[in-house]
């Protein structure tokens, strides 16, 4: 299968930003039950990281993440918590690289999704409509959960 293209990203950002409130709660309510175990991984990590801001933004980027990966066609199974806890390791060697070498490379192969990881980046560090930047803590809290996540789908919906 091929890359999610920035199509696939721009149909999700006007389908998600589309909707009203209601309708938005309802697709994350649809998508919570499809990916359960996913949701509740990346919701922890806001909990861990003790900050509220981050419940919020992971879901929105989660309901824009996944139904990328709907437009481009992928098929991604429930994400179970073996697939989860497999998927560590080899995360966290990818940040020591990071960390020692500030070498981004192991992250993106790890992710393999170069269009979405790219755009979730720019996303996280750029201004929201009112002018607002996140926060230096809040923007590597949200890098790392929604790496987790783009990557996580990939794997699944790859075998």
């Amino acid at each position: 299968m091929e890359y999610i293209g920035a199509e696939h990203i721009n149909e999700a950002i006007k389908k998600i930003e589309g909707m009203d409130d209601e309708a938005l709660s309802r697709l994350i309510e649809t998508f919570t039950m499809e990916q359960n175990p996913l949701v509740g991984y990346s919701l922890q990590a806001a909990i861990e990281f003790q900050n509220d801001e981050l419940s919020d933004l992971i879901m929105y980027y989660f309901a824009i993440i996944y139904q990328t990966f709907i437009n481009a066609g992928y098929k991604t199974p429930e994400i179970n918590d073996e697939m989860i806890d497999a998927f560590q390791e080899p995360f966290h060697q990818a940040l020591d690289v990071i960390h020692q070498q500030e070498d981004y490379s192991e992250i993106s192969a790890l992710i393999n999704q170069p269009v979405l990881e790219q755009w979730m980046v720019d996303e996280i560090g750029s201004e929201d409509v009112e002018g607002n930047v996140l926060g230096d803590e809040t923007q590597i809290q949200l890098y790392l959960v929604s790496m987790t996540i783009i990557g996580l789908l990939n794997k699944s919906a790859n075998g």
